[in-house]
């Protein structure tokens, strides 16, 4: 199948190189190597040190029948359908101080198959029908994190995450000639602002971290607001293998694996176009994602997990999400 050998070669691409809804990514912001896989940990990078990764997020829908999305727009339900999503991100971590490091995330988004339900009046009559609006592609937009540790103490850290989305994707992908609406765009077109917490705590070899990211959402193209967003995770991690040796603020073990249990959630707020709400869009929808990550030495990290929604409400709108697979490699300097 075309989407299987897709997702293969951005595995692949992953392996050489170094993270929501069934139509949405990850906001893509995880773990400079080590621990969690999505959950924002509230340790921070060595002043000086330098990271890159690549992550590909494969997130498969269970996409409306047509009869479905006809249906939905009887009903004057604007539902849409996108059978998969792949975000490859390209992000970067540099420690400006020993408390504080900024981070840099570059995605690449492509849609698969994007159908609408339409509901108009004609030749004396309603009609109701499906618009197949085919595939979207291009770079998403660039969104910079920083994170600033403000509690750091034995094993227990706390930090405070200020960021914000810039509006660099592509914006003006089309079927035919029509511009596809502003939620099918790889970018958005808005300036966001994003604002959160991070803890963590050790307890052994087990490593609990959580945190809370709140984006706000601006009109960006098309008179669109695409809605606030919050992600909220919990992790933890166990580490078995390998020996570990102090430095600094770290504990650095060489072969180690860790097996990582999250519950990863994102609330999304109902959009609007125009200034006009959308009441079938927006929702909630929690995963639970176990994986695993694998650090072959101090430099090296990678990481897989596969999350399966547990909590989905993503809105008369949108289609419901099967199953979300991520898989990255790192490297730091």
């Amino acid at each position: 199948m075309f989407h299987y050998r897709v997702f293969m070669v951005a595995c692949l691409l992953t392996c050489l190189v170094k993270s929501a809804y069934a139509d949405h990514p990850s906001l893509g912001f995880g773990t400079e190597g080590a621990g969690p896989i999505i959950t924002i940990q509230a340790a921070t990078m060595p002043q000086g040190a330098f990271a890159l990764g690549m992550t590909s997020e494969y997130i498969e829908s269970e996409p409306f029948s047509d009869s479905e999305l006809i249906n939905l727009a009887g009903g004057h339900v604007h539902a849409h359908s996108a059978d998969w999503l792949l975000s490859t991100v390209i992000g970067i971590s540099y420690g400006l101080a020993d408390n504080l490091t900024l981070s840099l995330r570059l995605p690449y988004i492509y849609r698969d198959n994007i159908r609408a339900g339409d509901h108009s009046h004609g030749g004396g009559g309603v009609v109701n029908s499906v618009y197949n609006l085919g595939d979207s592609s291009g770079p998403g937009d660039i969104a910079v994190l920083g994170k600033f540790r403000v509690w750091n103490q034995e094993r227990h850290q706390g930090a405070l995450l200020l960021g914000a989305k810039l509006p660099t994707g592509r914006t003006d992908v089309k079927h035919g000639n029509e511009k596809l609406e502003a939620e099918h765009q790889p970018g958005s077109g808005s300036w966001d602002s994003m604002l959160g917490i991070a803890v963590g705590t050790k307890a052994g070899l087990v490593s609990f971290d959580a945190n809370a990211l709140y984006t706000i959402v601006t009109e960006g193209k098309q008179d669109t607001d695409l809605g606030d967003r919050l992600q909220y995770n919990l992790s933890a991690s166990y580490r078995i293998g390998g020996a570990t040796h102090e430095h600094d603020d770290f504990t650095h073990q060489h072969k180690a694996w860790d097996l990582v249990l999250e519950l990863n959630g994102e609330w999304v707020n109902q959009q609007k176009i125009a200034g006009e709400t959308d009441q079938n869009s927006g929702g909630n929808q929690i995963f639970l994602s176990p994986g695993m990550r694998y650090s072959p030495d101090e430099k090296w990290s990678a990481h897989f997990s596969v999350g399966t929604p547990i909590v989905s409400n993503p809105g008369k709108g949108h289609s419901d999400t099967a199953y979300k697979a991520t898989l990255g490699i790192a490297r730091s300097f």
